[in-house]
């Protein structure tokens, strides 16, 4: 839909290993967009490896440019904390939800972020 698909083929010339690259992208996500830990320790926006990984992860599985452009907006939106981001509930289950369940509830305002993230954590949860 709105992730290409990579091809693990791809990165076996540069002696990246698929699961490490999966891992370096559940990390920087994970880290980065769990709402627990961002709009505690808002710090993390401006950690260059964090936000390398983060941009490299949305660069690689975004499907085109004008895909990625969207999530890079919808992205201001989360660290903004506007719009559904800003209501009490999502406000006050930062810490109470399971990333992706907050993803999936309160994440329909960014549908591009909101694929890419449930989708990313959703497949380090299935491969541990």
């Amino acid at each position: 839909m709105f992730v290409k698909s990579v091809d693990a083929s791809d990165y076996a010339n540069t002696g990246d290993k698929p699961t490490e690259l999966l891992g370096t992208f559940v990390k920087e996500i994970g880290y980065y967009l769990n709402p627990e830990y961002y709009y505690e320790k808002p710090e993390i926006e401006n950690d260059p490896k964090l936000v390398r990984g983060l941009r490299k992860c949305i660069e690689t599985l975004s499907e085109s440019d004008e895909v990625e452009d969207k999530i890079s907006i919808q992205l201001a939106q989360y660290k903004g904390a506007t719009d559904l981001f800003s209501i009490r509930a999502p406000i006050r289950q930062r810490s109470t939800l399971a990333s992706v369940e907050w993803w999936k509830s309160y994440g329909a305002e960014t549908p591009d972020l909101q694929f890419l993230v449930v989708k990313v954590l959703s497949l380090g949860c299935s491969a541990s």
